[in-house]
């Protein structure tokens, strides 16, 4: 559904290719990888999420052949990188997949730019989408071209306070300041992988 038409309730708008539409897709089953034990470590990856979310994916698509969005999730970059490799041979070259966990995280960037440096890593060929990127994320250049989609229900947050949540207008201002940021020159400069590579080095 393009944002021309009126955005349904809690649709989402996502940014791909340069184009902003409210659209949905399935995604895989997976689990909160926010702890809810003060026990447990913020930066310790689940071991059980990862295994439970994986095997999800992987038997779903023995039962459909609709397209289902592989997710990412973790606490650090590295987990994010841990996931990536747990996924395996399950993420063909060049698959599309999401990125979550990461919307409580737009008030800093940098984070952002870390989690998705930290995927990109390990397979550069993947097309990552991110959950809940809100135009403070993407007003870095870095976050924009690592990602090949994104969305987010920002545009509609006064709406739902107002109740003109259904006010396509809403969609369409957002969707122009999103427009205007993709307008502007992106683009990674090889050193900063090498950069981010080293820096994962030293830390090991």
């Amino acid at each position: 559904m393009d944002v021309g038409e009126p955005a349904r309730k809690n649709t989402p708008l996502k940014l791909i290719d340069g184009k902003t539409t409210a659209t949905s897709l399935p995604l895989s089953p997976r689990t909160s990888c926010v702890s809810l034990s003060s026990s447990t470590k913020p930066d310790s990856p689940s071991k059980d999420h990862q295994k439970i979310t994986v095997e999800r994916y992987a038997r779903l698509m023995e039962l459909t052949n609709v397209y289902v969005m592989p997710v990412l999730q973790g606490y650090s970059p590295d987990c994010y990188a841990a996931r990536v490799c747990r996924y395996g041979e399950l993420l063909t070259p060049g698959q599309w997949i999401g990125v979550g966990s990461v919307c409580k995280r737009n008030g800093n960037p940098d984070q952002i730019e870390d989690i998705l440096l930290a995927i990109k890593a390990q397979r550069p060929d993947l097309r990552l989408h991110g959950f809940g990127i809100k135009l403070e994320a993407l007003k870095s250049a870095t976050v924009r071209q690592l990602l090949h989609s994104s969305d987010s229900m920002a545009w509609s947050f006064a709406g739902r306070k107002n109740g003109t949540e259904h006010d396509p207008r809403l969609a369409l201002a957002y969707a122009a300041k999103i427009e205007a940021l993709i307008a502007q020159p992106s683009f990674i400069q090889p050193q900063l992988f090498q950069w981010w590579n080293e820096t994962e080095t030293k830390a090991h």
